[in-house]
């Protein structure tokens, strides 16, 4: 992103009441990708990064996972604070941020051994985040 930008976008971020979801054990966890922050319309549809709606409007959400066990969501109204999050609202949460993440890169942080099949398995940063 150019340097220019944030100044231009820093008012629509500080604008914004942030609430900090913490995953629960049984949900499954946060996913990120290399394009972690999307504008998402919540119970809208989800056109992905090529449509994204605007930053300025107020009916928008600004996702952002931080780790498998944290993310922040920044919206006009509400109150700030920490939520812990169950597995529908993580899964919806996913949903949004890998629409936005199509033909990018996707890490789901996991301390299992599995198969790399296409998704990268990050478990050094998983390590190295602490937990809010």
């Amino acid at each position: 992103m150019e340097l220019g930008a944030i100044e231009r976008l820093y008012p629509y971020f500080d604008a914004r009441e942030w609430r900090i979801l913490k995953a629960k054990d049984a949900s499954g966890g946060f996913v990120t990708t290399d394009h972690p922050v999307c504008v998402h319309r919540p119970g809208g549809p989800n056109y992905g990064q090529q449509f994204a709606p605007g930053l300025g409007l107020s009916d928008r959400d600004i996702l952002f996972p931080l780790s498998s066990k944290v993310a922040l969501m920044g919206r006009l109204e509400g109150d700030e604070g920490v939520m812990e999050v169950d597995r529908q609202t993580v899964a919806s949460f996913n949903a949004a941020v890998m629409g936005y993440a199509i033909g990018q890169k996707i890490e789901i942080w996991t301390d299992k051994a599995s198969q790399n099949s296409g998704i990268t398995r990050n478990t050094s940063m998983q390590r190295a985040m602490e937990v809010v």
